[in-house]
């Protein structure tokens, strides 16, 4: 991967959303914003990482990553309020 891939998607109050990195070349910056508001996540050249974002606000969050000379897999996943 040697581009910027974003997608944006609805998040509710108490979502929790899963952000895995795996990668075995390159580098990669991640961005989680809320429409409007400041970011809430920036990674700049992430390694391998999956963690957790609370989601403390309603709304269209903006995922972006970039990859610079990436090779691996990156994933979001939206887990609902009062799941684990």
């Amino acid at each position: 991967m040697n581009r910027e891939e974003t997608a944006d998607l609805n998040l509710t109050e108490g979502d929790r959303l899963r952000v895995s990195l795996s990668h075995t070349e390159g580098s990669v910056d991640v961005t989680v914003r809320l429409e409007g508001q400041e970011t809430i996540y920036r990674g700049n050249g992430q390694q391998n990482a999956d963690f957790v974002l609370e989601i403390a606000e309603t709304g269209n969050y903006h995922i972006s990553v970039w990859g610079y000379q990436a090779k691996g897999n990156v994933s979001f996943t939206r887990i609902p309020r009062g799941q684990e």
